[in-house]
């Protein structure tokens, strides 16, 4: 099983970043452009597990949330891993909330660690962002780029989070499809 932990993405939120992908394909770059029913925010991609790690996965994320109160992000900006010169992903980035993120990743990291659970990106920094799309190709990235410089985020795209899942990635020829298997809330989240 290819799994990971995310944030989910609202659907008020989603229908933002679908019509910002929209326009941004506009540009004609070669990007493989994310579904609006797949964006989310990962926390941890722990790439291939067993069935049987499931429990003590969905545990660990548990114990890391315990505490951990409900936060808002702001997504703002756009950018690119590695570089325009040698771009792989566009992604949105996020303004506040930042530190949040980075710190509930980091407890998930070490309670999976603690529980002998590897994850796929052991030693990679983490980086919080949305991915919005993978370049194919460098073609017409420099259009996308001046298309990105324009970017002004609207107020919408604030969001609460009091809720991770964990995700089974299933590949398909035409894109990934997830599954979530269990969900846990932030604590200041629960009855709310």
């Amino acid at each position: 099983m290819r799994l990971f932990i995310a944030v989910p993405i609202p659907p008020e939120i989603k229908a933002v970043v679908a019509d910002l992908s929209a326009g941004l394909s506009r540009a004609g770059a070669d990007v493989k452009w994310v579904r609006p029913e797949n964006l989310h925010l990962t926390l941890s991609f722990l790439g291939e597990h067993r069935a049987e790690d499931v429990p003590v996965i969905k545990s660990a994320v548990e114990r890391s949330t315990r505490g951990f109160p409900a936060f808002s992000l702001a997504f703002s900006r756009l950018g690119v891993f590695e570089s325009w010169e040698r771009p792989r992903v566009l992604w949105l980035g996020i303004e506040r909330g930042t530190g949040d993120v980075v710190e509930l990743a980091a407890g998930i990291d070490r309670q999976l660690a603690q529980a002998g659970i590897e994850t796929a990106e052991k030693g990679r920094p983490f980086a919080a962002h949305l991915t919005l799309g993978r370049f194919r190709s460098r073609r017409h990235a420099e259009r996308l780029r001046d298309a990105a410089a324009s970017f002004a985020a609207p107020r919408v795209m604030e969001m609460p989070v009091g809720r991770l899942v964990l995700y089974e990635s299933r590949l398909f020829p035409e894109g990934p499809s997830y599954a979530a298997l269990a969900e846990s809330e932030l604590p200041a989240a629960l009855g709310a």
